[in-house]
């Protein structure tokens, strides 16, 4: 326990700040994901992102837009959908979850 005491900014809204399930930072990335049309029917029935966009796409896979500060999460995210999803956008990303797909291979391989 402390004594230090903390004063609250004026205007600061918890609701606003995790607003997001994702964690904060500086950065903005736009981020755009493909899903197969197996899960489709999960991703497009839920709310992932406060200001996200969906198109379910004519061979029923749906595209998930959505805007994060932090990438770190959306890495996780992703892989755990596994071959059902697709990063498009943006390409850090797309190299980021190929590398730790990579890893995931080379431990599985032996």
């Amino acid at each position: 326990m402390t004594t230090e005491k903390f004063e609250m900014p004026k205007g600061f809204s918890v609701d606003a700040y995790f607003q997001s399930g994702f964690k904060r930072g500086e950065s903005s990335y736009p981020i755009e994901l493909k899903f197969s049309p197996k899960i489709a029917p999960f991703i497009r029935d839920r709310q992932w992102y406060s200001g996200e966009e969906k198109e379910m796409l004519a061979d029923g896979s749906v595209r998930l837009k959505f805007t994060v500060p932090t990438l770190y999460e959306v890495i996780q995210f992703t892989l755990k959908y596994g071959g059902d999803v697709e990063v498009l956008n943006p390409r850090l990303l797309r190299r980021l979850v190929a590398e730790e797909a990579a890893k995931i291979t080379a431990i599985y391989k032996s």
